[in-house]
């Protein structure tokens, strides 16, 4: 009887001990991915509150409180860069940081402050399941943040690609305005460039490509070219360009002035962010032509930008 009571105290003691020595006194909850998107893009989405709508896997209660699986984490302010959790009525802080790893890359981490277990084993297993369950809950959102900012068009709004110049022939020829050009000034340009280009013998290959670019108040510069088959005849006003067959980030938009503008500046974002230079200005070609189509929401226009 004394033996198996030894051998029953013996085991209690060694899981007593093994709780001791497989859960420390001091727990760390913390996950790391690797993005293929630049820490600048990335850092604009952490501190974007409106976007956290679009990522986050649970609820979201109000402006400041966020649910998960029973546990509610409260985002202060407006940045997600530093992220406490409130489980119940006990509170943990954590954080949320990136770093640089490469011009198209970064790295996202989050950390919770260490969780101290206690010396009484009840409460230092209890600790243990709190731990691994906000670990589980840590690895499904953060793998939900990761898949939001590793899509371009959830970046930057629209679907952003890398192509090439497929002409090297345009015509081209510019116009000043006091104003901003109205579409039907526009196209008087463009019918000028296009009666010319037949005039002469020669056979357009794309849509016509636009810059309006302001140079000074009240004073805007128009920009017009049209790919060609092959050279032809140029003048003062009509003036052969040669493009260098290089590299274009592209992005097709729907819609109007506003929404082409927007696309403008997603491609400049792009350009900053993946640490890219560019040798000569961005242009719209014009796939819809605007004197026909006058509804501005089925325009349908590339935006592209020249880059190295």
């Amino acid at each position: 009887m004394k033996k198996w009571s030894f051998i029953f105290l013996l085991v209690i003691g060694l899981m007593f001990l093994s709780i001791y020595i497989l859960i420390p006194s001091k727990i760390t909850v913390e996950g790391d991915r690797t993005v293929g998107t630049p820490i600048e893009a990335v850092n604009r989405i952490l501190l974007n509150r409106e976007a956290v709508a679009k990522w986050w896997p649970g609820t979201i209660d109000n402006d400041s409180v966020y649910s998960f699986k029973g546990t509610t984490y409260s985002i202060p302010e407006k940045v997600l860069l530093n992220l406490p959790i409130t489980n119940k009525s006990e509170s943990l802080s954590s954080q949320i940081t990136s770093s640089p790893i490469k011009d198209d890359s970064c790295g996202i981490q989050w950390a919770y402050n260490s969780i101290s277990t206690d010396y009484n084993p009840i409460n230092r297993i209890h600790h243990f399941f709190k731990a691994r369950n906000l670990k589980i809950q840590l690895d499904t959102i953060l793998n939900s943040l990761c898949a939001y900012v590793s899509t371009t068009k959830n970046i930057y709004g629209y679907t952003i690609t890398e192509g090439r110049v497929k002409d090297s022939s345009l015509l081209s020829t510019k116009k000043m305005f006091t104003h901003y050009p109205s579409t039907a000034e526009v196209y008087q340009v463009i019918d000028g460039l296009q009666n010319y280009i037949s005039k002469n013998g020669g056979i357009e290959k794309e849509y016509p490509m636009l810059n309006i670019t302001a140079i000074a108040p009240q004073q805007y510069e128009v920009m017009i070219a049209i790919p060609m088959l092959r050279d032809i005849p140029s003048n003062k006003v009509y003036v052969i360009k040669k493009m260098i067959l290089g590299k274009l980030l592209e992005t097709t938009v729907t819609g109007g002035p506003t929404a082409i503008a927007n696309g403008e500046i997603a491609l400049k974002n792009y350009l900053i962010d993946f640490h890219r230079t560019s040798p000569a200005i961005p242009f719209q070609m014009l796939v819809t032509n605007r004197m026909q189509v006058s509804d501005t929401a089925k325009w349908i226009t590339y935006v592209k930008y020249p880059v190295f």
